[in-house]
């Protein structure tokens, strides 16, 4: 008799324990339309959401001068304000952002050399280029990811007389380690430390507004 009240106690607990499940899984007012936050839809196992970013981009690169039949190398600096635009792909713990960005802004290279009597400063400077990025979440506001920056430079270094000048290639891929912080609902700010080439670094910081 105690085994059979036994028995039955325990299909009981099962089955109300399953039921609470499916009730819990079930979406909030069933009979109501699901509201979603227009920064992230979901869909499927992901949520989706468009991203506007403003960064500073800082780099330097080899600065190479031909001055009749000798080469001598000294350092260009460039710092850039871009702009880029990423559709973001995310789920409980990874997330992809694929972009493009463009950018403006303004070189200085030379004076660092005896060998050469060459520096010059606020050369113009563009760039566009893609931007994938592979990040994973630390928490709800933080995660850390793996961005590529691939741009195409556009820039023209005055020459003086018998001396040519070239600074990196017209594209350039960089690979950067960056954060990002979630500081308000829309707003993150992010920050990156990367390579272009050997010996030359990168650094992005700025804000990323989320809709």
């Amino acid at each position: 008799m105690k085994n059979n009240l036994l028995c039955a106690v325990l299909v009981l607990l099962t089955t109300l324990s399953t039921q609470a499940q499916e009730i819990a899984e079930e979406p909030a007012g069933s009979t109501e339309a699901t509201v979603e936050t227009p920064a992230e839809v979901s869909s499927g196992e992901f949520t989706k959401a468009w991203v506007l970013s403003a960064s500073n981009l800082i780099w330097n690169e080899k600065l190479e001068f031909r001055q009749g039949l000798g080469f001598y190398n000294d350092v260009a600096n460039f710092s850039l304000i871009s702009l880029m635009i990423k559709r973001e792909y995310n789920s409980v713990n990874w997330g992809v952002h694929i972009g493009a960005m463009a950018g403006v802004g303004k070189a200085n290279g030379g004076g660092n050399t005896s060998n050469v009597d060459y520096a010059e400063t606020n050369i113009p400077v563009t760039i566009v280029g893609f931007t994938p990025r592979l990040y994973y979440n630390l928490s709800d506001r933080i995660n850390l990811g793996l961005s590529s920056f691939n741009f195409l430079k556009s820039i023209s270094w005055p020459e003086k007389t018998g001396i040519q000048v070239n600074s990196g290639r017209s594209f350039n891929s960089a690979l950067a380690l960056d954060i990002h912080v979630r500081l308000f609902e829309r707003w993150e700010f992010n920050q990156g430390l990367g390579v272009v080439a050997e010996g030359a670094t990168l650094w992005n910081v700025g804000f990323n507004y989320r809709y």
